[in-house]
């Protein structure tokens, strides 16, 4: 299963990273070393925007295809550690957008923004076939693997006949794109993955059905950067891998024989294993290392320049079902420097679950948090940590809650809950400042500098230190922050982001605060985040959440107006009551 810029071999005995600097690291998974680095003559001028992998039996190197910046297309022999193949001109061509071999891996299908998918042929590097796909480009390709079948993704899926170029398209719209695309082993199911919604979608792809909408919906912790798939030796258990962006990953158990009743597929997840990670998963895929059984999964974490390799046994970590056939069972596993670590497994009853409509349904909505588990707060003591009394979880209140619970809460007025709320976003605002000196003893603390902060945030991000972080996220000072955002590398621009990204998420009543950032780093860094390749795939969460939250602007700017319009009816009656003369009713003269 490939990510973004990681994918391990057919087999999972040999791992491929692609570095920033355009290089291809072979590594193998048994010895946990380097075999080979390649590097073309123009890799500092390029980067990587797509790429395929099509290994050996011996597992010795095989084809690797690159799609670069500029509209080129290399073809790698890792055996020889040559480039035999350039497709394309330099500036010139369409940038590829994603690559995939045909079945025999003698051609390859090469996306890009046109609406056509070119198929040039690996040893000559020519032109062979042009299949048009609609009036859109194309983000994704999936080739089915028993079938000249080619699946092509933008906002839409299409599957295609590569020999007749006859088209089907399936009842899913993806407004953000297609993150991950990929079909089973048996050729049937066809698995795809939004940049936006947090759902991971399963066609049927069986030209006797007539279903185009999708037949499993599979709730996800968050973005899907690569998918892997398995299937039983019965042909009746579909499992499909999904890892996510930051630090996480989910095994889902499918019944291959679902019900047409059920297409929405919630009641027939057999199984579901959560991965989380303190280390960022690079890749997984289905697999052993070395001579292990098959029936597991191997993990690579940890750095891009040295990643370290896990193996996870399924056979032990899948508990075993009881009861009804139906039923679903969830499982986290953790993964830490010693190993794997079980964390919770709960069984759900598929009718249960069913009638109330919301298997996996989140209580709470939060970047890459989707599932039955609440958001942490963030900065919680451990006497904010959930308690469990009888069976029931319960949540001791703490004096640095973001509103201060009162037993009599009930009985405050709508203005004094609003006098609370704003008072508590002012604080907030303020962030993590030091309170005033209650003692004339007590110094004032030392204002930091721009010269400072930059530091400060270097080693935050280079070390992943979150509180060194927060601190110097503190300072207010408008003229601070902009000096901060201006001088800050551009090497450490695309993470800073990614984080103001991931608090605000977290906690989007700290907007005033991460928002004053984010729009410093916009400002000053425009011209430098627009050649990043992916950053709309990085930013897609802050552009949601701005729709979101702009979204009902319109609505109280009108409600704004029509309250100054009454308050000023209002004014204008009382002024001209008091500019009336008085006159009395009755005057009486004493004689």
């Amino acid at each position: 299963m490939s990510s973004r810029d990681s994918v391990f071999g057919s087999s999972s005995q040999t791992f491929v990273h692609l570095s920033k600097d355009s290089r291809v690291h072979l590594w193998d998974v048994a010895s946990k070393k380097e075999r080979k680095s390649y590097v073309d003559k123009n890799h500092l001028t390029h980067s990587f925007t797509s790429y395929a992998w099509k290994t050996t039996k011996d597992q010795t190197g095989g084809v690797f295809v690159a799609g670069y910046s500029d509209g080129l297309v290399g073809i790698w022999d890792l055996n020889r550690g040559v480039q035999s193949q350039i497709i394309g001109k330099a500036n010139e061509s369409e940038v590829p957008t994603d690559i995939v071999f045909s079945n025999d891996s003698k051609s390859i299908f090469v996306s890009s923004n046109e609406n056509q998918i070119v198929q040039y042929d690996v040893a000559t590097g020519k032109e062979i076939n042009s299949i048009k796909t609609g009036k859109k480009g194309n983000l994704k390709l999936a080739m089915n693997p028993k079938l000249d079948v080619i699946a092509a993704a933008s906002s839409s899926i299409k599957i295609i006949d590569v020999a007749t170029g006859r088209k089907r398209k399936l009842e899913a719209s993806f407004s953000g794109g297609i993150s991950a695309l990929t079909f089973t082993p048996c050729g049937r199911f066809l698995a795809a993955a939004s940049t936006r919604t947090r759902e991971l979608l399963v066609f049927d792809t069986r030209a006797e059905t007539e279903a185009d909408a999708p037949v499993f919906v599979l709730p996800v912790r968050g973005v899907v950067t690569g998918i892997d798939s398995k299937v039983s030796k019965n042909g009746e258990v579909i499992s499909l891998l999904a890892v996510f962006e930051d630090a996480g990953a989910a095994i889902f158990e499918l019944d291959a024989n679902y019900s047409n009743a059920q297409s929405n597929g919630v009641n027939l997840v057999k199984l579901e294993l959560n991965i989380t990670s303190a280390q960022p998963i690079l890749a997984a895929s289905f697999g052993s290392v070395g001579n292990r059984d098959d029936a597991g999964v191997v993990v690579a974490v940890g750095a891009k320049s040295s990643p370290v390799f896990k193996h996870i046994d399924l056979n032990s970590a899948a508990p075993a079902v009881s009861g009804s056939t139906n039923s679903v069972v969830q499982k986290v596993l953790k993964l830490n420097e010693h190993g794997l670590v079980s964390e919770t497994t709960t069984q759900v009853n598929g009718a249960k679950a069913g009638a109330e409509g919301a298997l996996f349904a989140p209580e709470v909505l939060g970047p890459h948090e989707m599932g039955g588990m609440k958001r942490p707060i963030v900065g919680a003591s451990e006497s904010d940590a959930v308690e469990e009394s009888d069976g029931k979880k319960k949540r001791k209140t703490s004096e640095s809650s973001f509103i201060e619970a009162s037993s009599n809460a009930n009985e405050l007025s709508l203005e004094q809950r609003l006098e609370s709320l704003s008072s508590s976003l002012t604080r907030l605002q303020d962030g993590a400042e030091a309170p005033a000196a209650t003692s004339a003893g007590k110094s004032a603390l030392t204002a930091p500098t721009s010269d400072s902060l930059v530091t400060l945030i270097d080693q935050a991000l280079q070390s992943g230190d979150d509180a060194l972080l927060e601190q110097c996220l503190s300072c207010g000072d408008v003229a601070i922050v902009e000096a901060t955002a201006r001088r800050l590398p551009t090497g450490r621009i695309v993470l800073f982001l990614r984080k103001l990204v991931a608090k605000f998420e977290k906690r989007p009543s700290r907007g005033i605060l991460l928002t004053q950032w984010l729009a410093c780093l916009l400002r000053h860094h425009t011209a430098y985040l627009v050649t990043v390749p992916d950053l709309s795939y990085q930013l897609a969460g802050l552009s949601q959440m701005l729709e979101q939250r702009l979204s009902s602007y319109s609505k109280l700017s009108s409600l704004a107006g029509r309250l100054d319009l009454l308050m000023s009816q209002v004014n204008y009656r009382d002024a001209a009551r008091s500019m009336q003369e008085i006159v009395p009713m009755q005057v009486y003269v004493e004689e």
